[in-house]
This record gives C-alpha cells, structure tokens and sequence, in this order.
C-alpha cells in the first residue's frame, strides 16, 4: 500500500535537518567545520531515538571530532572519500 503523501511530507520535514548536515558538509572545504558539522549531525541523529546510550556515545564522537586529531581524521576520511570517487565510473554528459 503506499504511503499518503501528507505522511512523505512529514517525514520529508522531520529529517530535513539530516538533508542539511549533508549539504553543510558536502560544500565545506574546511576539515574543522566538517569536522564540527559531522559532531552536531551525530547528536542531532542520536536525539531521533530513545535511548539515553546513543546520546552520550554521539556527545563524545562530537566533542572527539572537534579536537585537533578528530579535524586529522575526518580530513583522512575525505581524502579517502575522494580516492573512491576519482575510481568511479563517470557518467556520460548527453
């Protein structure tokens, strides 16, 4: 049976905010503010649920990515990121 579309609509609004850490992060050049992006989505994430353990395992990875080595490390993941993407397949323009 498919979903009603108020009911799209409003899980379209509820996780908006994911769509916007994506975009945040996806346009930042700055690994400190990728770094502090990907920390607020973690919490903002582990606030979707109801349990009190993923709260404070996304507090820490948060307050771990915004450290000088937590900066190092998303840095390395986007440069690994980047390695996959340049392997990929590229599309044809038509």
């Amino acid at each position: 049976m498919p979903i009603p579309v108020v009911d799209q609509l409003r899980t379209l609004h509820a996780w908006s905010p994911l769509l916007g850490y994506l975009r945040r992060i996806s346009t930042t050049l700055d690994a400190r503010e990728r770094a502090v992006v990907l920390g607020d989505m973690a919490e903002w994430l582990a606030e979707k649920t109801n349990t009190k353990f993923d709260d404070r395992l996304a507090s820490r990875v948060a307050a771990v990515l915004k450290t000088p080595e937590g900066v190092e490390l998303v840095r390395e993941f986007v440069s690994i990121a980047d390695q996959i993407a340049d392997t990929m397949p590229q599309e044809p323009n038509s």
